[in-house]
C-alpha cells in the first residue's frame, strides 16, 4: 500500500506487489485459474459459477440441503435439495440472504431489505415445509441465525456498538439474552445436536478463533484455535463427536475437525483452491464451498469419515514493519472535509455565433452523500458572454430531499429576418432558478418517488447581427410549478444487461404563468416501460423491452416538442456530476431531432441480446472492456399540433446497436451505444430508406 500510494500512475498494482514479494496480478490470477480448472478435486461439483458463497446447511435428519444460489444471471434464490435423489425440491427468490438454518421441518433465513432509501435492515423469516412463508421479526438487524434444540432460535444481532447474541423463544419469539463469552464480534454459532455444547467463531484481541463452551457456562470457554490464522464456519457432526471448521492456517482455507474429547485437530480437505462452509450428513457425506475459475462452487465429498491427515505446517507470515500507533478521537459528523471541491473538468460549449464557451466543472458530495452539488462556469472569449450553473441537493432525512438550482445558459437561435428583409443570427439567453422537494420510497426491487417544484425562468432573444429585427422580442418572465412522480418494480441481477421482469411508469405536469402578463402554458407528459427476461443462452438473460411515451402542451405560449435522435442516460463522473449524450423526451433513432409539435407519441420495442462477458483490461491502461450486448429495435411515432388530425404512426424506423460497457479508472462505468437505424417513412428531413448512424451514452430506456 505504501508503494502504491507513492506512484505517479496509481493504476499500476503489479509493480508494488512484486516489490513486496508477490508475483503481481496477472501471473497470480493465471496461476489461480489454472489450479481451479486443472487441479485435483476431492469433491464432486453440485453447483458452480456462483457470485457469492452458497452457505450449505444440511437438515437435522440428513435428507435435505438448503443453500444460497447467486449466479448473477437471475435473482438470488434459496434452494432446497433432496439429498437422496439430488433433485431440487423448491426454490424461492430472495433479496440478499445473510444467514440460513434449519428449524424443525422448515428453514430460517435472514435477508436484507430497504426500510427507506438510506437504510438497509435484515430480518428473520421462516420457510415452512409446505411452502408457507412467514416474517418473524421487524428491524432486528440479524446477521446470522442458528437453531437451539429445545430452546428456540438464536440470532447474532448488529447493534450500535457491536454484534450481540440473543435467544428468541419459538414460536412466541420472546427475546432473552444468551450467555456467551466476552468478544468483539461473532461469526457463525453452532449448537451441538444434544444442545449441550456451543461452538462459535469469535473475534477477540484482533484475531478470529474457534471456541466452545457448555451451554449456559461461558466461563468454561475453551479455545479450539489460538493463532493468527483466520478460523470460521463451525458446525457439529450429527452425533456431536466432532466440530468441523474452516481455517487458513495452511494458506488457502481448508476444513478441519476437532474432537472435544481428545482435543485433536485433523485436516479433512485438501482442495487446491481451498474449502469453506462445511455441512455434513449423518453418514459423513460432506458439503462445502470452494472457488473455481468461474466463481464460487458447491462441492460434495461422498460418505467419508471425518478425519484425515494431521494438519499441514502452518504458513509463516511475511515479515512487515508495523505502522506507528495513531491517536484517534470521536467527534460529531463534519461534512466539510469531504464536501469541498477535489477536482475540475475542462468544459467546452460551442453555440455558433452565440459564442464558444470555455470553462470548468466541479462537483462534490460529503462522505454520507447527504449534500451534493455541481458547479460550472464558462466564458466566451470572443464576446465576453458567460454561462454558469450551481445545483445543490440535500438529503438529511430518510425519505425527503430538497434541491435548488440556478443557471444562465446561451443557445444559438438560428437566423431571424430584419427590417430590411435580410436575416441576422440570434441567441437565446436563459435565466432560471428552481427549487424542489422530493419524497422517495424504496424496497429491494421496487421504488417510487414524487417531486413538487417551483421555478422562475426568462428566455431573452438577443440580436447578434448589425441590423434591427423585424419584430421586437418581448422577453417575458415566467413563474411556474411542476409535479412529477415515478414508480418501478424489476429484477436487476448482477450480470443483467437490462432491468428484467418488471416495469416502470413516470409522469409530469407543469404549468407556468407570465409575470406581469397574460400568457400561460401547461404541459403533461408520461411514459411506461416494460421488461421481460427470456431464458435463452448467454451470460445473462435476453430481454424483450418496450416503451411508450406521450405528451401534450397547450396555452397561449405552449411548449413545442421535437421528435427524433438517440436518447441516452447521464453517466456519473462523481457524486453530483454527470456527462450526457442527451435524454430526449421523444427519441426515434432513424431521424434527426426536429419538428415543433404540441402533441407527440412514440413507442419502441427492443430485443436485448448478451454477446460476450469479457472482463478484459486493455493492455496496461486503466480501461476495462466489461461486456458486449446488441440491441435490435423497432420504433413508431408521430407529432402534430392541437388543431391537426392526430398522426401517431407518421414515422417509423428500425435498426441495431452494439452496446459496450467500459470500466474507466477505479469507479466509472461508461456504456456506449454505436448504432444504425433506417427510416421506413419520409419525415423530419429524412426520406424512406435513409440510414442514420449515431453514438450515444447510457441505456436507451
Amino acid at each position: 500500500m505504501d508503494n502504491t500510494s507513492r506512484q505517479i500512475i496509481v493504476f499500476n498494482v503489479s509493480s508494488p506487489m512484486r516489490s513486496a514479494g508477490a508475483d503481481g496480478v496477472d501471473p497470480g490470477w493465471e496461476r489461480l485459474r489454472v489450479q481451479a480448472d486443472t487441479g485435483r478435486r476431492s469433491g464432486e461439483i453440485v453447483e458452480r459459477g456462483l457470485r457469492s458463497e452458497p452457505r450449505p446447511r444440511v437438515s437435522p435428519d440428513g435428507s435435505r440441503l438448503a443453500y444460497r444460489r447467486d449466479d448473477g444471471k437471475s435473482a438470488q434464490q434459496l434452494i432446497l435439495l433432496d439429498l437422496a435423489s439430488g433433485e431440487k425440491l423448491a426454490a424461492r427468490r430472495m433479496t440478499a440472504v445473510e444467514g440460513i438454518s434449519w428449524l424443525d421441518e422448515g428453514v430460517l433465513v435472514t435477508q436484507l431489505e430497504f426500510q427507506s432509501p438510506v437504510e438497509i435492515r435484515s430480518d428473520l423469516y421462516h420457510w415452512g415445509s409446505a411452502g408457507s412463508w412467514r416474517r418473524l421479526t421487524h428491524d432486528i438487524r440479524s446477521t446470522d441465525v442458528f437453531a437451539v434444540p429445545g430452546r428456540g432460535i438464536g440470532v447474532i444481532r448488529l447493534d450500535s456498538a457491536a454484534r450481540t447474541v440473543r435467544l428468541l423463544r419459538y414460536p412466541g419469539l420472546e427475546e432473552e439474552s444468551m450467555s456467551v463469552p466476552a468478544a468483539d464480534d461473532w461469526g457463525r454459532i453452532a449448537i451441538s445436536p444434544s444442545g449441550d455444547w456451543v461452538g462459535a467463531a469469535r473475534h477477540a484481541d484482533g484475531r478470529w478463533d474457534i471456541v466452545i463452551w457448555p451451554w449456559g457456562r461461558p466461563d468454561a470457554c475453551e479455545m479450539v484455535t489460538n493463532d493468527a490464522a483466520m478460523d470460521a464456519d463451525p458446525v457439529w457432526t450429527a452425533d456431536g463427536s466432532a466440530l468441523l471448521f474452516a481455517s487458513e492456517r495452511g494458506g488457502l482455507p481448508q476444513i478441519y475437525s476437532y474432537s472435544p474429547e481428545s482435543k485433536d485437530i485433523r485436516r479433512v480437505t485438501s482442495e487446491v483452491t481451498g474449502a469453506r462452509e462445511p455441512a455434513i450428513e449423518p453418514d459423513g457425506t460432506l458439503y462445502y464451498s470452494t472457488t473455481l475459475a468461474d466463481g464460487f462452487a458447491l462441492l460434495v465429498r461422498r460418505r467419508q469419515e471425518v478425519g484425515g491427515s494431521e494438519p499441514e505446517d502452518r504458513a509463516v507470515p511475511a515479515a512487515f514493519e508495523e505502522a506507528a500507533a495513531v491517536s484517534v478521537r470521536q467527534s460529531g459528523y463534519a461534512p466539510w472535509g469531504s464536501l469541498r471541491p477535489h477536482f475540475w473538468i475542462p468544459f467546452l460549449h460551442d453555440e455558433s455565433t452565440s459564442g464558444v464557451f470555455v470553462g470548468a466543472l466541479t462537483a462534490g458530495a460529503d462522505a454520507l452523500e447527504r449534500t451534493q452539488y455541481t458547479a460550472l462556469f464558462a466564458v466566451a472569449p470572443s464576446n465576453g458572454r458567460w454561462e454558469a450553473l450551481l445545483s445543490l441537493d440535500h438529503t438529511r432525512w430518510r425519505s425527503w430531499s430538497v434541491d435548488l438550482s440556478a443557471a444562465q445558459k446561451w443557445d444559438y437561435g438560428g437566423l431571424v429576418p430584419t427590417e430590411s428583409g435580410a436575416t441576422v443570427p440570434v441567441s437565446f439567453r436563459e435565466h432560471s432558478v428552481e427549487i424542489g422537494l422530493t419524497n422517495k420510497w424504496r424496497r429491494w426491487r421496487s421504488g417510487a418517488s414524487w417531486r413538487l417544484g417551483a421555478f422562475v425562468e426568462r428566455d431573452a432573444l438577443v440580436n447578434d447581427g448589425d441590423e434591427p429585427l423585424l419584430l421586437t422580442p418581448g422577453n417575458p418572465t415566467f413563474a411556474g410549478g411542476v409535479l412529477s412522480a415515478a414508480a418501478s418494480h424489476a429484477d436487476r441481477p448482477a450480470l443483467a444487461i437490462s432491468p428484467e421482469n418488471g416495469g416502470s411508469v413516470a409522469g409530469l405536469y407543469l404549468r407556468r404563468w407570465e409575470i406581469g402578463g397574460s400568457d400561460w402554458s401547461y404541459e403533461l407528459r408520461g411514459g411506461v416501460n416494460g421488461y421481460l427476461a427470456l431464458p435463452l443462452s448467454g451470460f445473462a438473460h435476453w430481454v424483450l423491452a418496450a416503451r411508450a411515451t406521450g405528451g401534450i402542451s397547450g396555452g397561449t405560449v405552449p411548449t413545442s416538442y421535437s421528435i427524433g435522435g438517440a436518447a441516452g442516460d447521464g453517466i456519473p463522473l462523481a457524486a453530483g456530476s454527470t456527462i450526457r449524450s442527451g435524454r430526449r423526451t421523444f427519441p426515434m433513432r432513424g431521424y434527426q431531432s426536429g419538428g415543433r409539435f404540441t402533441r407527440a407519441l412514440v413507442g419502441a420495442v427492443e430485443l436485448r441480446v448478451p454477446i460476450l462477458l469479457a472482463g478484459t483490461a486493455v493492455g496496461k491502461l486503466p480501461l476495462l472492456v466489461d461486456r458486449l450486448v446488441t440491441h435490435l429495435f423497432w420504433e413508431i411515432g408521430g407529432g402534430w399540433s392541437e388543431a391537426e388530425e392526430p398522426v401517431p404512426t407518421d414515422l417509423m424506423d428500425a435498426g441495431a446497436e452494439l452496446v459496450t460497457d467500459l470500466g474507466i479508472g477505479a469507479g466509472l462505468l461508461l456504456r456506449t451505444r454505436l448504432g444504425a437505424a433506417v427510416a421506413f417513412k419520409d419525415g423530419l428531413g429524412s426520406s424512406r430508406g435513409d440510414v442514420r448512424f449515431y453514438l450515444a451514452l447510457g441505456q436507451s430506456f
